[in-house]
C-alpha cells in the first residue's frame, strides 16, 4: 500500500510512475504489473531541506516518448531515470531552492526547471553516467499582478515598480502582431493593482499607498481618483467597466472587513458604496460582476444575497439568492440576459436578469469558486477555484467537461485564480502571473486529445464529451483500430 502524493503515465510505454514520498519513486509496467528496476528507485534529495524525506511531493513526468522519468522535487532537487531500466541518467541536481517544476524536452536530452525563486536552468541529460551539464541559467521576472480585460482580447501586467504592460491576446499563427505597450504610470510608489478596459484605452491603476488613479492612453494624462489614505493597511483591487466609465475599487482589512466602492469616472461622484458595516453587508471576498454594456453590477452580499445594481444611480432593481455564504465570483452573458454565480460552496447557478428565473444549478467539487465566465457564445460555464482548478460545463445538457479543462497551475491564496472568456476560448490567470488559454471551440480538442491519450478514443470515452458530435476516428495519424 503506497501513500500516493504524484502519479505520472506514459501511454507509449505502458508504463506508470508512483511517487510515494518518504516511500519513495515506484515504476511498473502496466501490462505486466511487474517493477522496472531497483524498487524504489535511487534517488536522492537536498539533504539541508529534506534530510529525512528525500524530494517529498513535486512534479512526477515523463517525456512525450515515455523514455525518460523526471521528478522535480520541493526541495529543489532534479532526479531522472531511463524508465525502460530505472537507471538513473544523472546524479541528482540542485536546481532548486524549493517548489521545482519541470519540462521534459520531445527527445528526453534536454530538461528544463524552474525553482521557487523564478530561476529557469537548461539540464543536458546523460544516459552514460553524465553529470548534468547546465546549458541556461537565467532569471525570469514573472509579473505577480496580471489583470485580463472585459472581452478577454488584452491582458495588462505590472512589469516593474509602476511600469504596465498591455498585450494583446493572440490566439494562432495568423493573430494580429500589434507590439505589446509598456507605459510609467506617474506618481510615487511601486503599484498594487492595475485594471484596463476593453479597449485598452483606459489604465486604472492603485498605488501601496492607496492612491488610485487613472491613465488616458490616448492623451497621456493621469489624473488622481482618489485616496483612500496610509493610515490602515488596504489590499486594493481594481475594475474597470467594459466602457470605462465606471471604476470598481475593491478595498479588504482582512478576510472578512472590506467592501466596494464604485466610481463615475465621467462626473468624478461616487455611484455606489458597501460594505461589511452597511445596509449592503459586502464582505472583502465578494464577488462583483459588470454588464458588457456597462449599465449594471452584480454585487455579492452576506447570507447569499445578490445585488443587481444600475448605473449611474446606484439602486438595487433586482436580487437573487444562493445556498451558501455568500457569492465570491459573478459574471454576466455576454447579452446581459444571464447572470452566472460561483459560491464558497464551490456551486455555480445561472438566473435571467430580466425575469428572476433560475435557469440551471451546477454542483461542483471544490470549496470555493474564484471565477466564473460564460464562453463567448453561451454554450459553455466555467467555474475556477483559488487552486486554479477549472470545471467547465455545457449549458445545454448541465454535463460537466471537466477532463479536458485541468488547469495544472497550483496557485494558492483566496481569490487568486482568475477566470475570463474572450472569443473561443476561456483566459485563466494565476497569482503567479502565468496566463493560459484554453479552446472552447469543440474541433480543437480533437488534437489535444490525441496527444494526452496517445491513441484513438473508444466509442464511450468520445461520446463522454458531449460537444464533439458522432463518434468518429480520433486522431489522423492512425488507423480506426490503431488503440
Amino acid at each position: 500500500s503506497l501513500s500516493e502524493v504524484g502519479l505520472a503515465v506514459s501511454s507509449r510505454t505502458g508504463r506508470v510512475a508512483v511517487n510515494a514520498g518518504v516511500s519513495g519513486v515506484f515504476l511498473y509496467d502496466v501490462r505486466t504489473g511487474a517493477p522496472i528496476g531497483d524498487t524504489p528507485l535511487d534517488y536522492s534529495a537536498n539533504s539541508s531541506a529534506l534530510s529525512a524525506n528525500p524530494s517529498f511531493g513535486g512534479s512526477l513526468q515523463f517525456s512525450a516518448d515515455g523514455s525518460v522519468l523526471a521528478l522535480g522535487g520541493f526541495d529543489g532537487v532534479l532526479n531522472s531515470w531511463n524508465s525502460a531500466t530505472g537507471n538513473a541518467l544523472s546524479p541528482p541536481l540542485a536546481a532548486g531552492p524549493a517548489s521545482l517544476t519541470q519540462a521534459i524536452s520531445p527527445s528526453g536530452n534536454f530538461i528544463a526547471t524552474t525553482n521557487g525563486t523564478n530561476n529557469t536552468t537548461l539540464w543536458q541529460i546523460s544516459d552514460n553516467d553524465g553529470d548534468g551539464t547546465t546549458v541556461l541559467n537565467t532569471q525570469v521576472n514573472r509579473p505577480k499582478v496580471v489583470a485580463i480585460a472585459p472581452g478577454g482580447l488584452l491582458i495588462g501586467y505590472i512589469s516593474s515598480g509602476r511600469r504596465v504592460t498591455i498585450a494583446r491576446v493572440v490566439v494562432g499563427k495568423a493573430g494580429n502582431n500589434a507590439p505589446d505597450r509598456t507605459v510609467t504610470i506617474p506618481g510615487s510608489g511601486s503599484l498594487q493593482s492595475i485594471s484596463i478596459d476593453a479597449l485598452g484605452n483606459l489604465i486604472a491603476a492603485v498605488s501601496q499607498d492607496n492612491e488610485i488613479t487613472i491613465t488616458n492612453l490616448a492623451t497621456g494624462k493621469t489624473r488622481v481618483v482618489d485616496s483612500l489614505g496610509t493610515q490602515v493597511k488596504l489590499h486594493v483591487a481594481l475594475l474597470l467597466s467594459p466602457n470605462g466609465r465606471y471604476l470598481l475599487a475593491r478595498f479588504a482589512l482582512d478576510t472578512l472587513r472590506g467592501g466596494g466602492i464604485i466610481y463615475d469616472l465621467r462626473t468624478g461622484k461616487v455611484a455606489w458604496y458597501g460594505s461589511i458595516v452597511d445596509r449592503n453587508l459586502v464582505t472583502s471576498e465578494s464577488g462583483y460582476a459588470f454588464s458588457r454594456d456597462s449599465s449594471y453590477l452584480a454585487v455579492g452580499g452576506l447570507h447569499g444575497k445578490i445585488m443587481l445594481v444600475h448605473l449611474p444611480d446606484g439602486k438595487t432593481v433586482r436580487t437573487f439568492t444562493v445556498d451558501a455564504d455568500f457569492a465570491s465570483a459573478l459574471a454576466f452573458s455576454h447579452d446581459g440576459e444571464e447572470l452566472a454565480a460561483g459560491d464558497v460552496a464551490g456551486n455555480v447557478t445561472i438566473w435571467n436578469t430580466r425575469t428572476d428565473a433560475l435557469i440551471a444549478s451546477y454542483a461542483g467539487e471544490r470549496d470555493f469558486v474564484s471565477g466564473v465566465a460564460f464562453s463567448a457564445d453561451q454554450s459553455l460555464v466555467g467555474a475556477i477555484d483559488p487552486a486554479g482548478e477549472m470545471i467547465v460545463w455545457d449549458t445545454v445538457t448541465g454535463n460537466a467537461l471537466s477532463p479536458l479543462f485541468e488547469t495544472g497551475l497550483n496557485v494558492g491564496g483566496s481569490l487568486s485564480a482568475k477566470l475570463a472568456a474572450g472569443p473561443g476560448y476561456f483566459l485563466t490567470a494565476a497569482a503567479d502571473g502565468s496566463v493560459s488559454l484554453w479552446s472552447t471551440i469543440p474541433a480543437m480538442w480533437i488534437e489535444d486529445l490525441c496527444n494526452e491519450a496517445g491513441r484513438n478514443l473508444t466509442f464511450a470515452e468520445w461520446t463522454s464529451f458531449d460537444l464533439l458530435g458522432p463518434y468518429r476516428k480520433t486522431c489522423a495519424q492512425w488507423p480506426p483500430d490503431g488503440g
